[in-house]
């Protein structure tokens, strides 16, 4: 039997503009650092892999999930 069967573990990054969540920037605050809570609660892209066999993500104590939304409504996410 020719299996081909490999394991990947690594950062997940995307980036999208959501015109919905643009605000008006002030000084030092031209961007926001929210907790991974708020991707459960935003249009996030629905992302999937072709052919994969099983997918997990990795778990720790919290999540492992950066959220950078930036005053243009330009949003950053990267996920372990």
């Amino acid at each position: 039997m020719n299996e081909q069967d490999f394991t990947l573990d690594f950062y997940f990054r995307q980036a999208w503009t959501d015109d919905r969540l643009s605000f008006t920037p002030r000084t030092g605050f031209e961007s926001l650092t929210v907790g991974a809570e708020v991707a459960d609660r935003i249009w996030v892209p629905d992302t999937f892999f072709v052919n994969e066999k099983s997918a997990y993500f990795h778990k720790a104590t919290t999540q492992n999930t950066f959220l950078r939304i930036s005053a243009n409504g330009e949003v950053f996410r990267s996920i372990r």
